[in-house]
């Protein structure tokens, strides 16, 4: 084990964290848009805790979002800024929970661990930072199936019962953790078949059946985001090629598919001809790798209808990020990662994430800068006029998509009344 590996484990994370909160302060707008209009709508109505936490925008619940906003709202004065700041240190609990995985499944953290902070702590993921930030959106959902993980390892069953009672109820009221919760439940009859007659994994079970009744009878099924009730047939290859390209920053081209292709495969192929008969934990990882697969599986199948350019949204691609840690730590398995050999084998993986990562990095920010040059100009515009149809000319670029122009009036009160503390109406 490096020695003070946590101490330098701060030192890395630190370094990220700067960027990241520099880049939150460069470019988050004091101003919500796209889909935080829906976000923030229990709060323009004044909903009850349940409502809100009950409240579906687009394909999942706000859940642990909207306490959250609830809480941090009139300590940020209903800023968007709390909102990426929240997402930043839910991602640094994740960072948290995916080192302390590693440590419980291998007993000792190496040198080379210290590329996991990257991955978790990356403004490439811009859109969960800043015009996107949300908590339920991205960063409670990896907490939960991170948690999932290390449940895995629980080996009291009475206290992994009731954990994973509790995490269900969370995860599947809280955006995309509703796929964590299909995989508890799973989990759970799985654990019931091998204790069999468990009066606790048993009311476990139960409960898990209220919750997700509950679930079937509030849950709306967003019929125009599922693309076999269209009347076309969907890029589905392109779109999830690109998907999972744009998780490496990579694209639909030659190079970057040689480039990721060798970085992924070269360790698994050193490691099945140097494979030896082990008995090893797996458990853990498989919630990481099907929580990654069942949600690429969804994106694709609700949006390659819209076309393969929408697959390169930043905030879809950080779904992976559980199953490439879960296929990191199956090398770790059998990669000696103090020894040469084994450190250099992963360095070669991880490269090929960080070299086309970095490659784009420069360009990120005049991206940034552009898409927060729109909003600016937009709000300019709105306050100088108090009249959204005088900024939405031919010559006006606006942050808002067409469905959402009607409700912006109402909207911009609302959130006005938000900012200065008058009473809801």
């Amino acid at each position: 084990m490096i020695k003070y590996f946590w101490f330098w484990a701060l030192i890395v994370s630190a370094l990220f964290s700067v960027e990241i909160v520099f880049f939150i302060e460069k470019f988050q707008p004091d101003i919500l848009v796209g889909d935080h209009w829906g976000y923030y709508t229990p709060l323009f109505s004044d909903a009850s805790l349940w409502e809100g936490f009950t409240y579906q925008q687009g394909s999942h619940f706000l859940g642990l979002g909207f306490i959250m906003s609830k809480i941090m709202g009139p300590i940020f004065n209903y800023s968007v800024i709390g909102e990426s700041f929240l997402v930043w240190i839910i991602m640094l609990v994740n960072l948290v929970l995916a080192l302390t995985l590693k440590k419980r499944m291998f007993g000792e953290l190496v040198f080379i661990d210290l590329l996991i902070i990257p991955i978790f702590l990356y403004t490439g993921y811009s859109e969960i930072y800043t015009l996107l930030a949300y908590s339920p959106v991205v960063a409670f959902p990896l907490c939960s199936i991170l948690l999932l993980g290390h449940l895995a390892l629980e080996k009291n069953v009475n206290k992994k019962a009731l954990y994973l009672s509790i995490l269900f109820f969370f995860s599947i009221f809280t955006g995309y953790g509703f796929i964590t919760a299909g995989l508890i439940l799973v989990y759970t009859i799985y654990l019931l078949y091998s204790h069999r007659r468990h009066n606790w994994l048993m009311i476990s079970f139960v409960l898990q059946l209220v919750f997700l009744s509950s679930f079937i009878l509030l849950y709306r099924v967003p019929k125009a985001s599922i693309c076999v009730l269209q009347n076309q047939t969907p890029p589905y290859f392109e779109y999830g090629a690109t998907l999972f390209l744009n998780f490496f920053d990579g694209e639909l081209r030659k190079r970057d598919i040689v480039i990721i292709g060798l970085g992924l495969l070269f360790p698994l192929v050193f490691v099945l001809k140097n494979i030896k008969s082990q008995k090893h934990n797996f458990l853990p990882l498989v919630p990481l790798v099907l929580f990654s697969g069942g949600y690429f599986v969804l994106n694709c199948f609700s949006r390659a209808c819209m076309g393969v350019e929408s697959a390169v949204a930043p905030r879809y691609s950080v779904f992976l990020i559980p199953a490439f840690v879960g296929y990191y730590f199956f090398l770790s398995f059998y990669l000696d990662l103090k020894s040469r050999k084994g450190f250099l084998v992963a360095c070669f993986m991880f490269s090929s994430i960080y070299f086309l990562r970095y490659e784009q990095h420069s360009l990120l920010y005049a991206r940034m800068q552009a898409k927060k040059e729109i909003i600016e100009n937009w709000v300019n515009c709105y306050e100088l006029n108090r009249n959204s149809e005088d900024c939405f000319g031919e010559d006006m670029q606006v942050p808002f998509s067409e469905n959402q122009y009607s409700k912006i009036e109402y909207f911009m009160s609302k959130y006005d009344q938000l900012k200065t503390g008058d009473e809801m109406k």
